[in-house]
């Protein structure tokens, strides 16, 4: 009997009432994501958010510093199973739509932490992107709210740089403003921005992937 493919929840924060401002472009990789596998995110009003999954083959890379010869057959794949989720819920309370989707798809997670909430950053330039594990909310309202409702900071999370302004501007007003051209081709894909953001969401989730081989006895 084959192992049971895992899954892990890819979260996009954002308001989905403003759409491509730099506060939602976590949501806007969730919808390049959700058309970079073909599946079309469907509302689900009682986890408070659109849902979208698919098993998809992760091929791990080599080890750093280790450069494979041409004859040399690539890692055995590893499969998990992708929920997208883009919360209906506003960016400060979207906490509850996590807490919701990570209940009903994953009660029971044979790992932990089977989470990874992508964000926008004020502390990262923009077209960046910068993995972590835990850490603070660093006065990000929506990521605090996930911590509240997930009780502690111990799920991965994907900071999007969107830079901060250039004056003594307020930043709540810098953040509302809308992406630019580049920015929004760029993380609106098809193209390098989402190509880097959905290397970030692979590495992490080959911690939770099982050999696509592999059965149990």
């Amino acid at each position: 009997m084959g192992v049971r493919v895992p899954s892990i929840l890819v979260v996009g924060l954002g308001n989905h009432t403003h759409p491509y401002t730099r506060h939602s472009v976590g949501q806007l990789l969730i919808a390049s994501f959700a058309a970079r596998l073909g599946v079309k995110l469907r509302e689900d009003s009682s986890l408070k958010s659109w849902i979208a999954q698919k098993e998809v083959d992760i091929i791990p890379p080599y080890p750093k510093g280790h450069t494979p010869k041409r004859d040399v057959l690539p890692l055995p794949a590893k499969r998990i199973n992708i929920i997208l989720v883009k919360p209906k819920l506003l960016m400060n309370i979207s906490g509850r739509a996590v807490a919701l989707a990570l209940k009903a798809h994953i009660p029971h997670p044979e790992m932990p932490n089977p989470v990874i909430v992508i964000h926008d950053s004020l502390s990262h330039r923009p077209f960046s992107v910068h993995a972590r594990f835990g850490g603070t909310s660093n006065g990000h309202n929506g990521v605090a709210d996930v911590i509240s409702r997930l009780n502690g900071p111990g799920f991965h999370r994907i900071r999007i740089g969107i830079g901060r302004p250039s004056s003594s501007a307020p930043y709540v007003g810098y953040v509302m403003e809308p992406l630019d051209k580049a920015e929004r081709e760029w993380w609106g894909g098809p193209g390098e921005g989402v190509e880097k953001a959905w290397s970030a969401v692979e590495e992490i989730a080959l911690q939770f992937a099982v050999p696509v081989q592999l059965t149990s006895n």
